[in-house]
């Protein structure tokens, strides 16, 4: 019997386990995006995390929005979006530059995101 519970706790204790920054996790709505020197402000796009999905919508008036989903990977400051939805596959890379409870500011070769937590 004692070896039941000690599984049942390891199992739960694993599976409450992140391998990402809880500080990720949640509603982020994209403020800023900076393209080839060109700074763009944004507030209609927001980006949704959690275990390991990245819901991104779109929003197009009050009541239509566009939405993408993808699987992301957090390693070290590195996240990885892998979208398995869109037409044709992709993956993205961005390095996180700063991150807390408010800001999230990531960076890629072609441009950078700047979100505030909503």
């Amino acid at each position: 019997m004692q070896k039941v519970i000690a599984f049942i706790l390891f199992i739960a204790l694993v599976s409450c386990t992140k391998d990402y920054n809880s500080d990720l996790r949640g509603r982020w709505q994209l403020r800023t995006e900076v393209k080839q020197s060109i700074q763009n402000q944004v507030d209609t796009i927001f980006y949704s995390f959690d275990n390991h999905v990245l819901d991104i919508q779109k929003k197009q008036n009050e009541f239509l929005y566009s939405q993408l989903f993808a699987r992301f990977t957090q390693v070290g400051d590195s996240l990885f979006f892998d979208f398995v939805d869109a037409k044709v596959p992709y993956s993205q890379h961005y390095k996180i530059e700063k991150i807390n409870s408010t800001t999230l500011q990531l960076k890629s070769v072609e441009h950078e995101l700047l979100f505030r937590k909503f």
